[in-house]
């Protein structure tokens, strides 16, 4: 088990990935860049969230 993630839980495959976008199109303004900063931001999410699907895959199989 990875010390720094711990068990991943729905905190990291929902609130994690969420913040990914949020920060990216609020935070940081993305909504002004119209259609293409709500693209980036929906990537930022996405790659947040298959991160930890590709982390809990490898557990998966490890086990």
């Amino acid at each position: 088990m990875n010390k720094k993630t711990g068990t991943l839980n729905p905190y990291h495959f929902v609130l994690k990935p969420f913040w990914g976008f949020f920060k990216h199109y609020i935070i940081q303004s993305g909504f002004r860049d119209g259609v293409i900063g709500l693209t980036i931001g929906y990537l930022q999410g996405y790659v947040v969230f298959m991160r930890y699907v590709k982390m809990w895959l490898l557990r998966k199989n490890r086990s």
